[in-house]
């Protein structure tokens, strides 16, 4: 008997597994909303031209292919931390460690807050993977209301936040919120830290898309805000949207912490477990970032480039909520225009979103998230059609 017997087998990943099926499919008309990828006019992935020059640059200099340390590439760490908190980035209250995307920061954060609770409070609905990385650091997760019926419910997430335990995590997403599109004001951000501040809870704040709603340092606003008031949080950091390197897995993870010498019991736990899963980080990703953000004419084509593509997820989201309110007035789509960043829900039940993928060779992800650049002038008309259809 082969010992692989016992082993069950589990479903595909909700999102990848989906995504599999799209390119699988021999359809010419067929179109994808599925990944968290941002797209462009011509519905591809753009190289941003600040990375390029950067490769370019690196072939000729011959860099040592050693292993980075444990923590990853320091300057990347100093240059990205700049960026999250602005003058606020010193190291007497924050420890900043490299990962493996912005996956492997939020593990690692999970990892250690099960060093002080064993529980995690997540927006419902939220990215599918937070569940499962977090359930895998070893954290009971539970939901907080976040949203319903094309609206952000404030009030109610308030007062789930307000019925947590003390010193229970809790995760919150920095800007443009995955997958509704929906974020908190500043108002509103004032109020989630005043009571993070009395209910001594635990704030992991996910950034994963800073400069895709506004500015980075708009966008950086939360981290800061708690940051200024003396709390003790964490935020984890992908450089995959920002930077459009999805691939090149470049993350970091910072915690904030209220003495030196808890960050250097910090740090310890950090690379301990860092160690004992991929025990260094990837080098050529922190190469990139951290050259583009030292270099002033790199740094600026990069603010231009992230520009040109926050305007185009404004504008396609714009086309989008417009087209299909005219077609349904009565839908609740204007709702939708409130919405930042790449991605919005449908409200779409899983039968109707089956059937956009059978009929029309149009991929959502199961929860019907839709991400928006997934449009374009050529299918936009065609897209709300079908889903109008289905609906």
């Amino acid at each position: 008997m082969s010992p692989y017997e016992s082993i069950p087998e589990l479903p595909p990943d909700p999102i990848f597994g989906l995504s599999a099926s799209f390119k699988a499919d021999p359809r010419p008309n067929k179109y994808t909303f599925i990944t968290g990828y941002y797209r462009g006019e011509n519905l591809r992935t753009p190289i941003l031209k600040c990375i390029e020059e950067v490769e370019k640059w690196l072939i000729g200099q011959k860099i040592s292919k050693e292993y980075l340390p444990i923590q990853g590439d320091q300057e990347f760490i100093d240059e990205l931390g700049k960026l999250i908190f602005g003058d606020g980035m010193k190291a007497d209250r924050i420890f900043g460690i490299q990962t493996v995307g912005g996956t492997g920061a939020l593990y690692l954060a999970g990892r250690l807050a099960n060093l002080w609770t064993h529980q995690i409070a997540i927006s419902n609905p939220t990215w599918p993977n937070h569940w499962g990385i977090f359930s895998a650091a070893g954290l009971k997760t539970e939901g907080y209301p976040y949203y319903e019926k094309k609206k952000m419910q404030f009030d109610w997430c308030m007062e789930k936040l307000q019925s947590l335990p003390m010193r229970c995590s809790v995760l919150l997403h920095a800007s443009c919120h995955n997958p509704t599109g929906m974020d908190f004001s500043k108002e509103q951000w004032l109020q989630i830290v005043d009571l993070f501040e009395k209910k001594q809870l635990y704030a992991i704040l996910d950034m994963a898309y800073q400069g895709f709603r506004s500015s980075p340092d708009e966008d950086a606003y939360p981290a800061r805000l708690f940051l200024s008031k003396g709390l003790e949080f964490a935020v984890t950091y992908t450089c995959a949207k920002s930077f459009s390197m999805y691939g090149e897995r470049g993350g970091a993870l910072y915690v904030v912490a209220n003495s030196a010498k808890m960050l250097t019991a910090i740090s310890s736990q950090l690379n301990s477990i860092a160690r004992g899963i991929y025990s260094n980080p990837p080098m050529h990703a922190a190469l990139l970032v951290k050259t583009v953000l030292k270099t002033p004419e790199l740094r600026k084509k990069w603010l231009d480039e992230l520009e040109e593509m926050r305007k185009r997820m404004v504008k396609i989201r714009k086309d989008f909520v417009t087209m299909i309110s005219n077609k349904d007035p009565a839908g609740g789509w204007e709702e939708l225009s409130k919405g930042h960043g790449l991605f919005c829900l449908s409200d779409l039940p899983p039968q109707a979103i089956a059937r956009l993928r059978e009929e029309k060779g149009l991929y959502l992800a199961a929860d019907g998230r839709i991400n928006l650049t997934g449009l374009n002038q050529t299918n936009l008309e065609q897209f709300v059609d079908a889903l109008l259809e289905v609906k």
